[in-house]
């Protein structure tokens, strides 16, 4: 494909929403301010993906949820509980997407802030930290942090597009 038909296919580009997301209206703004096609559904793991609909370039269209999601967390408080009371719940998550690209979104934070223990729980930052990084070894789970909430519709649309620009370059 050409870079002209590949640009042509992902204005038709659609994120999937978790139907279970919630609070993520500053996400759902920012593509309805820039057009952005969205739809909710049950995703088997991840809050978001994407897919191209058929068309004459893709007959088949392409869904991208068995290759690559994006789990966003509000902040270092909700993971942290995902690391401890919700861990065999976030970890089957992590299993579910196989080998699927997996990236972890933190919205306002940074690891800064994780080393600091700045976020309320027990947990020690030097075990958060460990957690984190088992989890990123094991299932090859990329790890982001947003300091501004306000910039998680951009990120999420534009790595769902270059993810989906780089792999229709390579078929």
């Amino acid at each position: 494909m050409t870079n002209y038909q590949i640009d042509k296919l992902l204005k038709n580009l659609t994120i999937y929403v978790d139907t279970r997301e919630k609070k993520n209206a500053h996400i759902t703004r920012y593509f309805e301010a820039r057009n952005i096609n969205y739809e909710s559904l049950k995703l088997e793991h991840g809050d978001y993906s994407a897919y191209l609909p058929p068309c004459e370039l893709l007959p088949d269209g392409l869904d991208l949820r068995d290759l690559i999601s994006i789990e966003r967390k509000s902040g270092l408080n909700e993971l942290a509980g995902n690391f401890t009371k919700g861990r065999e719940r976030f970890e089957r998550e992590l299993i579910r997407a196989g080998n699927a690209r997996f990236i972890l979104m933190i919205e306002t934070s940074s690891y800064q802030k994780m080393v600091k223990g700045s976020y309320r729980s027990l947990l020690p930052p030097r075990s958060y930290q460990a957690t984190m990084n088992a989890f990123r070894f094991r299932y090859n789970m990329e790890v982001t942090y947003l300091t501004e909430k306000m910039t998680a519709g951009n990120y999420i649309y534009f790595s769902l597009y270059d993810y989906a620009r780089h792999y229709l370059k390579s078929i």
